[in-house]
């Protein structure tokens, strides 16, 4: 990739995980030639950062207090002024002739401060009051999105960044970590038109405050499956901006040297406060116990922290009691590697036992948030899905953990070495610096995009109603748009303004704010109006008229306007044919989805030469190809390895009183027949979720992605569901998005019609598997599903051979788009 000028951000470097996993990040990214600076508070890897020439700039940003906050918050915007001055020197710019845009209240209030450094006037109490006082106002009112009186959070600070190309010197982006300095960043970042990303380490509280205070970047990296989890159902970040990445291990550091350990050493390594290091004092008041049992044993504890005074003193008492040395405590190391021997026991979570496995320990992983005993490859899948915190595994109880480590203790040392060669196997595998590095460079990548507001795209349709498959076009056509021009200008009309442009990091606006709509006519460009059915009245009038005044309204004001994959029709009354004539004919340019739709025109008299037929967008998802989804799937119920059936169903105005339990009767009768499970998946939890589960409790299923901020994952998103669907044996769909996602991942499916669209895709795609919704017959979907599962393989080569073009017309979709903006339709 493209190198970078990379500004890091964290508390401190002291000892500890997140520390150790910024420190490895840092020079990862210095390794690969990108210039990375990093700013925190300090501690033992500042120094060794600058050891291998990563510079780091101390700033108080591990306090909560105002003071300190503001003090940093002016750190960070001189760090990145000074930056930006830098670059505009090298490249030959004069600095004298500083861009007044860019000083901000908290800067100009002080001037005199500036000549500090960040490090002494965190120092200084006085200097922090004079700061905060000449400031005189909430360092919210300090940045330009604000002070210029809009929402910030409709924008994306990659795309004001491509607004002012003086903003692209300097740092490039912005990478936070933990929750104070992400505050910080954001500041800065949208005051600066810097992009910002976050890693989230662990679970915090997530109370009102910290909820509203809290913001993690335009797009964010957990390390484990269960800390996205934590981001989408506390925060509601949308999925697709989530990665999971890894806490790398160096493992030439920590590597399997010199001969096995034949003793009973036993070895924690933690920060040792209360919160987290549970169990290093119950290990110390199990010492007696092993001492009896294993005369020779050490119990070796290495890290500080606010509860090493008492841990120290129950150790003390624990060596009386035993009569010699069995606890000894070692403080706060950097040099935790030496204390690792080969086929050792190692007992703890996270970072430490990872790095234990790495060095060839036998590890039993308890922790203060919960206990799974001796790593083996059973329990493998729940240790990577908690980046081995043991994350809601139950509480370690002191007697369980007492027999697991008198089991571990007894095996022989060639036993041990075994369960080690296994563990750094697993490292290797999974927990490489280079994977660190991938994720992080890719992270980089989506984040980092210059705009040119000359080339301009508003998207009309029904966006941020919640639900999935509208949603998917959207998300889908801002994807194919950027591939062929990443410079593009998007702004989106949307239900949801806020919730749509950080979900596609786009501009949006409100579906009824006329003057914003007036506004962004003004600017010009293309209107496109798609996808889906939104030139009907099948279901009122009034979505007709609001979508045909759209298209109108742009046409008047000097836009281009395609129609971007629509259905069209069906119409009820001649005063409907005639808006939906009206707005077909003023269209640059128009595709549609499916055969049936290209009749509808024709029967309308819109006999017009250029309309091309190509496919729903949708076609063009596919599934993520993580273990995310499995993680999902576990969360909401469903065991690992058990096979499932998907079901897509909704509520509407057509169905009879006995539809529900047909489905249900259905659903349990091809369980018990095959022994696959029913999996139910809400599209929209207004209409789909209550349905679901009723079905889902009738016939022993499960319902997957109908929690809303309950911390268990939330609502899944169109990648979520594809990805899903791709590992079912088959899909009853009756919405018409669950067919297309399960044609997009391969699937044989169902097809359950209520609407004339989902007859005209199952026509177009020449599908034989239909039933009719309104009057269904319960014994019929038996058959079917007989049917398809004896023919499964053959069905699911064959949906996968005709998928091929039905991406290749959805991709065209954004290359036609693209002709009709610059003239070329």
């Amino acid at each position: 990739m493209e190198k970078k000028n990379i500004l890091l951000t964290a508390m401190s470097l002291g000892i500890g995980g997140a520390e150790t996993h910024i420190f490895e990040l840092a020079r990862e990214l210095h390794r690969r030639g990108h210039k990375v600076t990093v700013a925190s508070a300090g501690g033992p890897f500042a120094d060794r950062l600058e050891q291998i020439g990563i510079r780091h700039v101390c700033l108080p940003m591990h306090r909560k207090n105002p003071l300190s906050m503001l003090c940093a918050y002016r750190g960070l915007m001189k760090l990145v002024k000074e930056e930006k001055q830098n670059a505009l020197k090298e490249a030959g710019v004069e600095s004298a002739g500083r861009d007044p845009r860019e000083d901000t209240a908290a800067e100009s209030a002080g001037s005199g401060q500036r000549k500090d450094t960040a490090a002494k006037s965190a120092g200084s109490g006085q200097r922090e009051t004079t700061a905060a006082e000449s400031a005189g106002r909430d360092l919210r009112e300090d940045t330009a999105a604000e002070s210029a009186g809009r929402d910030p959070r409709e924008d994306t600070a990659a795309e004001s960044a491509g607004s002012d190309p003086l903003k692209a010197a300097g740092f490039e982006i912005l990478h936070a970590h933990a929750r104070i300095p992400a505050f910080l960043s954001r500041l800065v970042g949208k005051a600066c038109g810097i992009p910002m990303v976050t890693t989230c380490h662990g679970q915090y509280r997530a109370g009102f405050l910290w909820k509203r205070a809290s913001h993690w970047g335009d797009y964010s990296l957990a390390v484990s499956n269960d800390i996205k989890a934590y981001l989408i159902g506390n925060y509601s970040l949308f999925p697709d901006n989530i990665a999971v990445t890894v806490n790398a291990i160096d493992t030439h550091t920590f590597s399997p040297q010199g001969e096995a350990a034949g003793g009973h050493d036993l070895l924690y390594v933690s920060r040792i406060d209360k919160e987290v290091a549970e169990i290093g004092f119950t290990l110390v008041s199990l010492a007696q116990r092993l001492n009896q049992r294993f005369p020779d044993i050490r119990l070796h504890l290495v890290g500080s922290g606010t509860a090493f005074a008492d841990l120290k003193a129950q150790a003390d008492a624990a060596n009386a009691a035993c009569g010699r040395e069995v606890v000894v405590l070692y403080g706060a190391r950097t040099d935790v590697h030496t204390f690792m021997k080969r086929g050792g026991l190692f007992v703890g979570v996270s970072r430490a036992a990872l790095e234990a496995m790495a060095s060839g320990m036998d590890v039993i992983l308890a922790g203060a948030e919960g206990y799974l005993g001796a790593l083996n490859a059973e329990r493998l899948d729940d240790a990577l899905a908690t980046n081995f915190c043991c994350r809601d595994s139950g509480k370690c109880e002191s007697e369980a953990l007492f027999d697991e480590i008198v089991s571990r203790l007894s095996l022989s040392v060639s036993q041990r070495e075994e369960a080690g060669r296994f563990n750094r196997a697993v490292v290797e595998e999974h927990y490489t610096i280079t994977r660190m590095g991938d994720d992080a460079e890719a992270l980089y990548d989506r984040a980092v995009r210059t705009v040119d507001e000359t080339r301009r795209v508003l998207i009309s349709g029904y966006y941020g109603f919640g639900n999935m498959g509208d949603d998917s076009l959207l998300q889908v056509m801002v994807r194919d748009l950027r591939r062929l021009d990443p410079t593009l200008s998007i702004t989106v009309i949307s239900n949801n303004p806020r919730q749509t442009a950080e979900a596609y990091h786009v501009k949006s606006i409100r579906r009824f704010d006329l003057i914003a709509l007036r506004r962004e006519q003004k600017k010009g460009g293309l209107l496109i109006s798609g996808g889906g059915s939104l030139l009907t009245n099948a279901t009122s009038m009034r979505s007709l008229v609001y979508y045909s005044y759209i298209i109108n309204s742009c046409k008047r004001a000097g836009m281009k306007v395609m129609l971007y994959a629509n259905g069209i029709g069906p119409f009820y009354g001649e005063k409907a044919s005639a808006f939906a004539k009206k707005a077909l004919l003023s269209a640059d340019r128009i595709t549609l989805r499916e055969p049936s739709s290209l009749r509808e025109l024709e029967r309308l008299g819109v006999g017009r030469k250029d309309v091309e037929v190509t496919v729903d967008p949708a076609f063009g998802l596919e599934p993520d190809g993580s273990d995310w989804t499995a993680y999902r799937m576990r969360r909401d119920g469903l065991p690992a390895g058990n096979r499932f059936f998907a079901v897509c169903i909704r509520s509407w105005h057509g169905a009879d009183g006995h539809f529900a339990e047909k489905i249900a009767s259905a659903c349990r009768a091809i369980r018990e027949k095959h022994g696959l499970t029913p999996v139910f998946l809400p599209m929209q939890l207004s209409k789909d979720l209550r349905i679901s589960e009723e079905c889902a409790a009738s016939c022993g299923g499960i319902v997957c992605g109908g929690h809303v901020n309950s911390g268990k994952g939330g609502r899944l998103c169109a990648t979520e569901a594809v990805s899903l669907l791709a590992e079912a044996e088959f899909v009853i769909g009756m919405r018409l998005h669950a067919l297309i996602y399960a044609f997009s991942a391969g699937r044989p499916l169902i097809g359950l019609s209520y609407d004339p669209k989902i007859d005209a895709l199952l026509a177009s795609l020449a599908y034989p598997y239909k039933l009719s919704a309104a009057d269904l017959d319960a014994e019929a979907l038996v058959d079917y599903a007989d049917e398809v599962l004896r023919n499964r393989t053959r069905l699911s080569e064959d949906v996968k051979e005709s998928l091929r073009p039905m991406k290749q017309k959805a991709e065209s979709n954004a290359s036609i788009a693209l002709a009709c903006l610059d003239g070329r339709a």
